[in-house]
């Protein structure tokens, strides 16, 4: 009797013990619960407390809005066996249909299976069947599943298991385990809620940071200083608009405040009716068809002359219906669109000046030979010597005019040469007809004979360029003074270590033109060397005059200054570096060779008869006999008919039927080492798209006079380089 009563009182006193161990196991994971509100945390801490009091594995499922989250706790298992478990535990997935956890959503209450039937390892197995032997290897006891519910809707799943070795669950287990899945629902509840209240939170506070930021982004918008915005109604009683709303800088652009704009008519700020219908009529057709147009335009009562290009939408508020503005300033755009077309302008001009040049250049070359050979004919007393050189100062004047002009259509390399400054004195005549008789010019040029190394040309065209300009500066006429010195050299006038010939550190050349026009302020004097900046009327200069004058000093390495203020004329001073004859070789000195005779057969094709009646009369002066053909097919024949030897081939490179190029070939084969002299009205350079003219020595240029015709011809013949194809 006493042993009986003495094994039930042990049996009490543990079951009182094994009570107070889950009463305080639940009050612990009462406790843990209560410290944390992040749901992944207490879904760790809850698989890892409810092992190894339930067991020797729990996993914990919780499915919210779609997501799945799984927690897997095992105190016991490490390597191959936790894996093991993990990959059994697959077949568990909430997502998967026909799963555990979807079969107890039907019926949410909890599950034991002590020890575990046949039927449940089949079902792990199932479609798997190397799960058999990881289960083997877990030698899984017993398993309990019990559900997490809220409201009586179950959103997750607390599962657990005992191994080999373990004792297995039980119904009091399944007890504690319903209680601590109660518990463990209402802090998860709690974490889903609390997560749910920051994360709306944080979309408010997230919604506040983008409207502020809006609102600074529309307000810098809006007051941009490159953004000229406004928002329009029209006043259909007066038949104008109204400026509801205008910003900073578009007020400010016709010169108003935003408080004195706000709430205006058109008229009102005074813009002209005409433009007040213009765009009134744009305001209704906006409105007409409620889409956004595109208007560029210009302002008629605006501070400083501007472009805008801008887009106007229609918008209704609070039933009233209104218009946004918004534009841009395009007043840089629009100068650029003005110059790309100005530069077009000049561009055709400059190719059909170019096919003008090379005709132009025959008939000087006719005129300047015609009067060479007349001052051959007549002495220096008589009357018409004086006229015959007038005559072949203008030939040669404008032989180097079509220079400039081939130049400046085909981008020709200048030719920089010694150059004396009184080339001023021989352009006067020029200079005067150009400035015509209601200006003064007068030159005062240096006792000494300054030299400089450039362009013969270009230094022609600065004088003229600066001569102009200053004529242009005086249009109810006025004085120029043109004046030459040599100056003291330094840094701010002229650059040491130029090409060429180079002065000496202490000489410069200075030319200056001033004239008594109206002068310049400080703004326009920083803009004057602008390529197309001018401040003369619409359609009346090109603004290159300067900018060209600019370019030539500066490829000269010179230095150009402006001296003016307004109402006290304006002097221009350009100091170019001076080229001693101590610096210049022998060969740049040399005087001009005689006329070079000679006895050979010489085939002349040119196409223009009066250019070929002249080289041929210039050639058979000198001794040469000569042969002539007017095209490539005639001079075939007249080379097929010659008995004797053919020494040079005389051709222009442009030919009615076939070109200089072809003939030489052709004439090549035929009479093998044949010398051959091309020439053109056109450079060397401009012909750059033509065959082989790479050895420009045998090129010659027209204008020609007989003195360079003999130079070419006898330094063809001379050359120990034949015709090379």
């Amino acid at each position: 009797m006493l042993e009986e009563i003495g094994a039930r009182h042990h049996l009490l006193r543990s079951q009182h013990e094994i009570l107070e161990d889950r009463v305080r196991f639940l009050a612990d994971a009462s406790a843990l619960l209560a410290k944390s509100l992040d749901e992944d945390e207490l879904l760790r801490q809850l698989a890892t407390l409810a092992v190894p009091v339930l067991g020797g594995a729990c996993l914990l499922d919780v499915v919210h809005h779609g997501t799945h989250k799984r927690e897997i706790g095992a105190a016991d298992l490490t390597g191959d066996r936790l894996a093991a478990l993990e990959d059994a535990l697959s077949a568990l997935s909430p997502t998967d249909t026909g799963s555990f956890f979807e079969k107890m959503m039907a019926s949410p209450r909890p599950i034991l299976l002590s020890p575990i039937p046949d039927w449940f390892h089949d079902a792990l197995v199932a479609g798997h069947p190397r799960r058999r032997e990881i289960q083997q290897q877990l030698e899984l006891e017993s398993v309990m599943m019990v559900p997490l519910l809220a409201r009586d809707h179950m959103f997750g799943m607390m599962s657990f298991g005992t191994f080999a070795g373990q004792p297995r669950l039980d119904d009091r287990d399944v007890e504690i385990a319903t209680e601590l899945a109660a518990r463990a629902a209402v802090a998860i509840q709690n974490a889903q809620l609390f997560a749910a209240v920051r994360q709306e939170l944080s979309e408010r506070l997230r919604v506040e940071r983008e409207r502020d930021t809006t609102e600074t982004f529309l307000h810098a918008f809006f007051e941009s200083p490159a953004t000229y915005s406004c928002v329009f109604d029209i006043d259909e009683a007066n038949n104008d608009w109204i400026f509801v709303m205008p910003n900073g800088p578009y007020a400010r652009s016709y010169g108003y405040t935003v408080a004195e704009m706000t709430g205006k008519t058109a008229r009102q700020i005074g813009i002209a009716d005409d433009r007040v219908r213009y765009f009134l009529d744009i305001l209704r057709r906006c409105r007409a068809s409620g889409e956004s147009v595109s208007v560029e335009v210009s302002p008629s009562k605006t501070v400083d002359r501007i472009w805008r290009l801008g887009n106007i939408a229609p918008f209704t508020l609070n039933g009233r219906s209104l218009f946004a503005y918004v534009a841009t300033d395009i007043t840089e755009r629009k100068a650029l669109e003005q110059q790309v077309i100005q530069a077009q302008k000049m561009e055709a001009v400059a190719v059909l000046a170019g096919g003008i040049a090379h005709d132009f250049n025959n008939l000087i070359t006719v005129i300047s030979g015609c009067a060479e050979l007349a001052l051959e004919d007549t002495g220096a007393d008589d009357p018409v010597h004086e006229v015959v050189l007038e005559i072949k100062e203008a030939a040669d004047r404008a032989g180097a005019l079509t220079r400039q002009l081939l130049t400046f259509s085909r981008r020709q390399p200048v030719r920089p040469q010694l150059v004396d400054v009184k080339i001023v004195r021989q352009a006067d005549r020029m200079l005067r007809r150009l400035i015509g008789e209601r200006h003064d010019l007068r030159l005062v040029l240096s006792p000494s004979t300054p030299v400089v190394y450039m362009d013969p040309g270009q230094l022609e065209q600065l004088l003229v360029n600066l001569v102009v300009n200053a004529r242009d500066a005086m249009p109810d006429g006025g004085s120029i003074v043109v004046s030459t010195t040599i100056a003291t050299r330094n840094a701010s006038h002229c650059e040491a270590g130029r090409p060429g010939p180079a002065a000496s550190r202490g000489e410069c050349v200075e030319i200056s033109v001033l004239d008594s026009g109206i002068g310049m302020d400080e703004e326009i004097k920083a803009r004057i060397f602008e390529p197309f900046f001018t401040t003369k009327d619409v359609g009346k200069g090109t603004g290159l005059g300067l900018a060209t004058v600019f370019t030539i000093v500066k490829s000269s390495q010179g230095r150009v200054r402006v001296d003016s203020s307004p109402g006290m004329g304006t002097t221009f001073t350009v100091f170019l570096p001076q080229a001693m004859p101590s610096h210049v070789t022998e060969q740049e000195i040399v005087e001009p060779a005689p006329m070079c005779t000679g006895g050979e057969t010489i085939l002349l094709v040119e196409d223009d008869s009066h250019v070929r009646r002249l080289a041929k009369r210039a050639l058979a002066d000198l001794g040469y006999n000569v042969v002539e053909a007017s095209s490539a097919t005639e001079a075939l024949q007249v080379a097929g008919a010659l008995d004797g030897p053919l020494d040079l081939l005389v051709t222009d490179v442009v030919l009615p039927e076939f070109d200089g190029h072809d003939l030489a070939d052709i004439l090549d084969v035929r009479r093998p080492g044949l010398k051959v002299l091309f020439m053109s009205g056109y450079t060397a350079d401009a012909l750059a798209h033509h065959r082989r003219i790479a050895n420009k020595n045998s090129f010659l240029e027209k204008p020609f006079n007989a003195t360079r015709l003999a130079t070419a011809v006898r330094g063809t013949l001379e050359s120990s380089d034949g015709w090379r194809k």
